[in-house]
């Protein structure tokens, strides 16, 4: 069995009780190429999002198909107009 390890910043009940290790390729929504450091930082890490639940400050969002990443940067871009 595998230790899962944290941020020392991460909220006392996250991750939740049960989460376990998982391995599987995700897409990301980011600003462009090439890639930073910054395009995988957490709304706690960029102070943003201060309402939220903690626990949801600390992660990011990424999706299992680059068709569902697409639809829903499609959605986004949608609501600004």
């Amino acid at each position: 069995m595998s230790v899962l390890m944290f941020p020392e910043w991460f909220p006392e009940d996250c991750p939740p009780e049960g989460a376990h290790d998982a391995s599987a390729t995700v897409f990301r929504i980011v600003s462009g190429a090439p890639l930073s450091a910054a395009d995988f930082f957490t709304h706690h890490e960029l102070g943003t999002a201060l309402t939220a639940p903690p626990c949801k400050r600390c992660g990011i969002s990424v999706f299992d198909s680059y068709e569902k990443a697409l639809h829903r940067l499609r959605l986004d871009r949608k609501s600004v107009v």
